[in-house]
């Protein structure tokens, strides 16, 4: 900025400008297996997008995710439960203003996601294991198996990983996973797989309620950063009373 005052004297400033990113357009929640995937049209400028989620209409939201992507699957929900999503966008200076809502409910079971659904969970006693290489087989939709390629970045995988069983139920813990916005939870009925998903969540907990007692299930847990997905935990196991 220059000014001319009543002198003639010339004295410039510079303005700094914070340029504030418009907010994402055309959120779409696109219900899964046990998961929702969350798109919108990518906003230029942006380095980063924060993903909020609720139970209620109009919120409150709480934050479920930073993503290098508008694109990301939030596996921190529960089947048959509608959630409420918003997202904004950030260009490293300032976060733009929210998007409009859009809302979806997980599906339940193999029916309409990509995803098998999960086996029946165990329950409680806590049993450690040895190191695994998981396979993990996934169905189109078409019913056929595939592989499926995930990514695996600098991010670490969860420890610590621990299955208490219950009547009914396993609770698995584990410790975090630095970066990690989510985690996703993988199950068999044989130790080293293969494994289907069972579930996801934003904590250092879970609880698999689909179990059949007197059943053996063995779980790997992965950290996600939104973006990338860690290696495999060691693989735990126990039994539902």
């Amino acid at each position: 900025v220059v000014v001319t005052n009543s002198y003639g004297a010339i004295t410039s400033s510079i303005a700094s400008l914070t340029l504030i990113p418009s907010a994402p357009a055309s959120l779409t929640a696109t219900p899964q297996t046990n998961a929702i995937t969350l798109s919108c049209a990518p906003v230029p400028s942006s380095l980063f997008y924060s993903l909020y989620r609720s139970r209620n209409s109009g919120g409150p939201y709480m934050k479920v995710a930073n993503t290098s992507s508008p694109n990301y699957t939030d596996f921190g929900v529960a089947a048959g439960t509608t959630y409420y999503y918003v997202m904004r966008a950030c260009n490293g200076y300032a976060l733009g203003p929210y998007s409009p809502q859009s809302s979806a409910s997980p599906l339940s079971g193999s029916g309409g996601g990509s995803l098998p659904s999960p086996q029946a969970s165990a329950s409680p006693s806590v049993v450690t294991g040895s190191s695994v290489t998981p396979q993990i087989t996934t169905s189109s939709s078409s019913g056929s198996g595939v592989t499926r390629k995930l990514l695996s970045s600098a991010i670490k995988p969860p420890t610590s990983l621990k299955a208490t069983a219950g009547v009914g139920m396993i609770k698995l813990t584990f410790g975090s996973s630095a970066h990690a916005t989510s985690y996703i939870i993988y199950r068999s009925t044989g130790s080293g797989g293969p494994y289907a998903q069972a579930g996801g969540t934003s904590t250092l907990k879970y609880t698999d309620t689909d179990v059949t007692p007197r059943t053996k299930y063995y779980y790997v847990v992965r950290a996600s950063d939104g973006v990338n997905l860690s290696s495999y935990s060691e693989q735990v196991s126990t039994t539902p009373r």
